[in-house]
């Protein structure tokens, strides 16, 4: 049969994939990759400069056809440098999207299972268990706070103001009465007085 205008028959190439390969392991083997790109490509543009350089130190020298020389064997280094560019870009942009792909798997992986760790621990919860604890904590709170206002109460009774009056009253008049002892004293022993106060 003939082949219609235009159409070409385009010869399918199979890639082989290496069973064991993780998403892991893929992500690591490209990182490798691309650090090697990077080193050969600072490599080749450093050789490119040096080749350069010996451009213009053949000219200055006055050696035109070796500085032309010099000049075409730096132009092919232009090819490869362009093409491990090219390389270097896409394999960077394969990194990035394997690393996402990577992290939003896992996730929606931590998500799943969490969501799975909730509903068991929520079917073992037992209501009535719950309840009745919250019970128990109402009725031992309330025993605290009887307590408190107990032993609040018993102070109160222990200290009233008028009792407490009194006393600071007894207090004032025993030491008023020290003090007008003492004057007494000084007044007719100002000698003893006079030894008690060294």
């Amino acid at each position: 049969m003939f082949k219609k205008a235009g159409e070409v028959k385009v010869k399918e190439k199979s890639v082989k994939i290496d069973p064991l390969a993780t998403p892991q392991s893929t992500l690591l083997e490209i990182t490798q990759q691309v650090d090697e790109l990077e080193r050969f490509l600072l490599k080749m543009e450093h050789d490119k400069k040096e080749c350069i350089k010996r451009v213009l130190s053949l000219k200055k020298a006055g050696d035109q056809r070796g500085a032309i020389l010099q000049l075409r064997l730096s132009k092919i280094l232009d090819i490869p440098l362009i093409t491990y560019e090219s390389l270097l870009f896409s394999l960077k942009e394969h990194q990035l999207m394997l690393q996402t792909a990577i992290i939003e798997t896992n996730c929606q992986r931590l998500t799943e299972t969490s969501l799975f760790m909730i509903e068991q621990l929520n079917k073992g919860l037992n209501l009535e268990y719950l309840e009745g604890a919250k019970e128990k904590l109402e009725d031992m709170s309330a025993d605290v706070s009887e307590r408190r206002d107990f032993y609040i109460n018993r102070v109160r009774k222990s200290g009233e103001e008028d009792e407490l009056l009194d006393e600071i009253n007894e207090i004032e008049a025993q030491f008023a009465a020290e003090e007008v002892e003492f004057r007494a004293m000084s007044m007719h022993q100002p000698q003893v007085i006079e030894h008690l106060m060294r």
